[in-house]
């Protein structure tokens, strides 16, 4: 698995072309849990990765959910995040989607710095093989054809 500082390296060079020292604080999980419940921090980098864009709600959402990292106020992607809860047609919703999407990107609430992707590497003999909703592999029906 890539080292999640990388990215911040990365971040830490453009800010630095522009005059902006970032020193980047390595955290064991204690102190990341201090510095995260205590708002300690200007950039949090985490991956997350799920079958249903309603994580962005327990994500960005302002009642600042367990998992709200963004520690957002109230702001009008609220409004984007309950019509994204509610709409079931497909379209709809990829439509009101990708209005979260940009009003996140737009007003620097997540940067994007790496899209992870696996490789899975299966014989054909290979059966039942799936996915989960992370994409990670699941064992428990595969088996190998004879």
């Amino acid at each position: 698995m890539t080292d999640p500082r990388r990215g911040l390296e990365i971040i830490q060079q453009q800010l630095k072309a522009v005059g902006i020292d970032y020193p980047i604080r390595k955290l064991d999980t204690a102190g990341q849990s201090k510095a995260l419940a205590d708002n300690d921090y200007d950039i949090y980098a985490w991956t997350m990765t799920r079958a249903d864009p309603a994580v962005l709600d327990a994500l960005y959402n302002s009642d600042w959910s367990p998992l709200a990292y963004a520690k957002a106020n109230p702001s009008p992607l609220d409004a984007l995040l309950a019509t994204q809860a509610v709409t079931v047609d497909p379209a709809q919703r990829a439509a009101v989607t990708a209005d979260v999407q940009r009003y996140v990107i737009d007003n620097a609430w997540g940067i994007p710095i790496v899209d992870r992707a696996w490789t899975y590497g299966v014989a054909p003999s290979t059966q039942g093989l799936r996915l989960d909703a992370e994409t990670k592999l699941v064992f428990y029906d595969a088996w190998v054809q004879q």
